[in-house]
């Protein structure tokens, strides 16, 4: 197995009235969790927001929506400590969210995608693919489970 040098995090809100959120949003993958945010002037999970936050080594090619190495010094899958490929199976792969104003903050997630080291070894894990999508708040429920969809052999 491999060591996890970039991690590509693909979030989605979706475009319906009040769908767009300013609450905190954690990826969890490999035993830790990141934070999501953009570290440039971006309003991050505004309403029909498509983006995708990289995470870790830069590759050659990114997506044409994507926030370059948020957050470099706390979201690094090889810092403070390496994490590895052989190790994602015993920990869930999760999205979470955190109300700021807990009873007054929601998030419409319409799509979510973990990519792990996506020039290389491309394993990949997602959630609410096709037309559905999920209110989260702490009131209803906040985590969104991800399921593997491709994961060389």
């Amino acid at each position: 197995m491999a060591d996890i040098k970039t991690i590509y995090v693909t979030l989605w809100t979706k475009d319906i009235e009040d769908g767009e959120t300013n609450g905190n949003v954690y990826a969890g993958i490999g035993g830790r969790e990141f934070y999501i945010d953009s570290s440039e002037d971006y309003n991050d999970f505004e309403r029909g927001d498509k983006r995708t936050y990289i995470l870790g080594e830069m590759p050659n090619s990114v997506p044409s929506n994507s926030t370059h190495n948020i957050r470099p010094e706390y979201c690094d899958p090889r810092k403070p400590y390496l994490l590895k490929t052989e190790n994602l199976g015993k920990f869930p792969v999760y999205i979470r969210f955190d109300e700021i104003k807990v009873g007054q903050d929601y998030w419409a997630l319409e799509y979510a995608e973990i990519n792990v080291n996506p020039n290389t070894d491309n394993i990949t894990y997602n959630a609410l693919a096709g037309n559905d999508y999920l209110w989260l708040t702490n009131l209803w429920g906040n985590i969104v489970f991800l399921s593997i969809v491709n994961r060389p052999t």
